[in-house]
């Protein structure tokens, strides 16, 4: 039964609303039709609520168009083309994905759908590739999306968005991702501008309705499978589900990801059970989700004995209510050497909150340019540039030319002295072979004389340039 508040728009109303602004220049999503036999074939199980994969690092895919017409999240095979195509990764960068994802997960949000980063293998899913541009898979550069589409929905498929039709634009992306996401689904558009099915724009951001709205493009036309309205939401609601309220939630309490920690650290997790039920296992794993110590009752902590090789990893918390209920956390930590001064680090390190890092100027150091946190040594890329958690309580707690500052979430981090011209500060602290030192000579040579230039044109102000 169709819930209460459910509304038909009217025709004349829509058009009223909607027309000045159905552009068809707009770049658009687009969805083909396939055989409504399209094979899917599983070597793999189905979870326990569905999941949409959200790809932003691209990959090879095999085309099955005109042969078998597979669809196949799980083994890379999309009905859409034919032969292998290798896609690009998303390509604006970590922080324009991270406001995709957010994006996603809202409009989602009221449906039971796990939305998530990791490649969930072999489980069946919806997988959403982000990459650059619909011409890879041969379609023309204004079409910003497009996903199979058949009768029934899709238990396993691969739709497709193209960021660069938006350019660097995370609603727009994450509208598209969506509306091509719903495609698999058994959606159609829909000639409505507020819900994102549509094509018409100008109205805000859009989120599923739940309206009876004609189906169409750029005017009303009957849906692709019979009626001549669609509600969005009540489809969705239908196929998925509501999600339920938030049984339980876990939170790592410490480390804060990206911090530096020593090979041998502990992890402590709050749980809470907002059912009633109680906890029933708190698992803790390391660099995979296969759990790896468990524990029932709190303090939620797992002490790593074994001393870990340097570098990043990740910590994973699993938390399972009696009811059956779960949640998931993890945090991105940095093994490091600990350090009392220069001389504890190697080359090409200094010492900053008591722990060797590069130094600055380094390759993934901090105040390096950077597009995705793998790019920086601590694993952190903020306003693309790469980032080092510090302690406001230590002596030395960031390199030269820098110091430690809030910056947000309960952490502080190192950022540019203020008291120098923000952006010219050269600092090359840490130790540095002889070799480096003596490569480096023309280059800090020519520093000189360039911040002597930047001098005269900005007022007088001087940077630091060091080296150890």
């Amino acid at each position: 039964m169709r819930s209460l508040l459910t509304r038909s728009i009217p025709f004349a109303t829509i058009s009223c609303l909607s027309l000045p602004i159905a552009r068809a220049e707009f770049p658009r999503g687009v969805y083909v039709r396939v055989p409504e036999q399209a094979s899917e074939i599983f070597r793999s199980r189905f979870p326990s609520r569905r999941i949409l994969y959200l790809n932003h690092n691209g990959g090879t895919f095999v085309g099955t168009k005109d042969g078998s017409w597979e669809e196949n999240a799980s083994l890379n095979r999309s009905s859409l083309f034919r032969g292998t195509r290798s896609l690009s990764r998303f390509p604006f960068g970590e922080e324009s994905w991270n406001q995709v994802v957010r994006c996603v997960r809202e409009i989602m949000a009221p449906f039971d759908i796990d939305v998530v980063e990791q490649d969930p293998g072999g489980v069946a899913h919806i997988e959403v590739v982000v990459t650059t541009e619909a011409r890879i898979v041969g379609m023309p550069d204004n079409v910003a999306g497009v996903a199979p589409y058949r009768c029934r929905p899709f238990n396993s498929a691969i739709v497709y968005t193209f960021a660069q039709a938006w350019g660097n634009s995370p609603r727009s992306i994450c509208e598209t991702a969506v509306q091509e996401t719903a495609h698999a689904f058994s959606l159609d558009h829909e000639f409505y501008c507020p819900d994102p099915m549509t094509y018409l724009s100008g109205c805000g951001d859009k989120t599923f309705q739940d309206v009876d709205v004609p189906c169409g493009e750029y005017k009303p036309r009957p849906c692709e499978c019979g009626g001549s309205f669609q509600n969005s939401y009540q489809s969705l609601r239908s196929l998925l589900g509501l999600r339920p309220p938030t049984p339980m939630s876990v939170h790592v309490v410490t480390p804060l990801s990206g911090a530096s920690v020593r090979a041998q650290f502990s992890v402590l997790a709050d749980v809470i059970d907002y059912s009633g039920s109680g906890v029933a296992r708190v698992s803790f794993a390391l660099d995979t989700d296969h759990s790896l110590w468990e524990t029932q009752s709190p303090p939620f902590r797992l002490d790593v004995r074994d001393p870990l090789p340097s570098g990043k990893h990740v910590v994973y918390v699993h938390a399972l209510a009696s009811s059956g209920e779960e949640a998931r956390s993890s945090v991105l930590v940095n093994v490091r050497t600990p350090c009392q001064a220069l001389e504890d680090c190697r080359d090409g390190e200094t010492c900053a909150s008591g722990f060797c890092i590069p130094a600055v100027g380094m390759p993934g150091a901090l105040g390096q340019e950077c597009d995705w946190g793998e790019e920086c040594a601590s694993g952190l890329c903020e306003e693309r540039r790469c980032v080092e958690l510090c302690d406001l309580a230590m002596e030395q707690a960031c390199p030269s030319g820098f110091e430690c500052k809030p910056s947000g979430q309960a952490r502080f981090a190192c950022v540019h002295d203020e008291s120098g011209w923000r952006g010219c500060a050269v600092v090359a602290s840490g130790r540095v072979s002889p070799a480096a030192q003596r490569g480096a000579a023309f280059v800090l040579s020519a520093t000189v004389v360039l911040i002597s230039l930047l001098r005269f044109f900005h007022g007088g102000k001087t940077c630091a340039v060091k080296r150890s």
